[in-house]
């Protein structure tokens, strides 16, 4: 799960800020490793990691790599107050 609370995350019909990111399937490890430390200190933010050059939510990915769907850019900390207002 994401980690957020609200409209969003119950019904899934709300719009939140996310970001692809495409890295060395070799960095996998490396990738799992860092989100994992980051849940420990409070802070999630993966919504999806893909397999090495499968298409994530349809975004088609170079040879070697692994794409991921994040929770970021700079609107989701007040995309996440206002869910968390309602």
């Amino acid at each position: 799960m994401n980690g957020f609370s609200g409209s969003a995350s119950e019904n899934g019909k709300e719009n939140i800020c996310t970001n692809f990111r495409e890295f060395a399937a070799s960095s996998r490890a490396m990738a799992e490793d860092i989100e994992a430390n980051l849940k420990l200190a409070g802070i999630e933010g993966e919504l999806s990691m893909g397999e090495m050059e499968a298409p994530v939510c349809q975004l088609p990915l170079d040879i070697s790599t692994i794409g991921m769907i994040i929770m970021s850019g700079l609107n989701s900390g007040v995309c996440r107050r206002n869910e968390i207002r309602r």
